[in-house]
């Protein structure tokens, strides 16, 4: 593969989250939030070549105004999607079962205007 041809290719990739929480509030400045959570990479937003579904955990620390966080969060991979290269074949499978038990922590910083 030539460089323009590889950058040609990353230029076109999404990587793509959507998730749904639901947050249980510990007092006014401590909140979890638990729900499931997808992620992909996609080439067009139409050809997906690996995905994941899983569980998202977090534990957030708001200000006195809730007008900005520390989150602190993991991914919990559950079921695999990977588009096998080359036979057009995608294999769906649990996560434990290709790598075993594994987590994939983010720490993130919000602040709303």
């Amino acid at each position: 593969m030539q460089d323009q041809e590889v950058l040609q290719a990353f230029s076109q990739s999404f990587l793509v989250t959507a998730g749904l929480t639901t947050s249980f509030w510990l007092n006014t400045t401590k909140a979890v939030s638990v729900g499931p959570k997808i992620y992909g990479l996609s080439i067009d937003l139409q050809h997906w070549l690996v995905g994941s579904l899983g569980l998202g955990v977090s534990m957030e620390f708001w200000n006195e105004e809730r007008t900005r966080a520390l989150v602190l969060g993991t991914f919990i991979p559950l079921v695999l999607y990977d588009e096998m290269v080359g036979s057009g074949n995608g294999g769906i499978g649990w996560a434990w079962d290709e790598f075993g038990f594994a987590v994939s922590p983010s720490v993130v910083y919000w602040w709303r205007l």
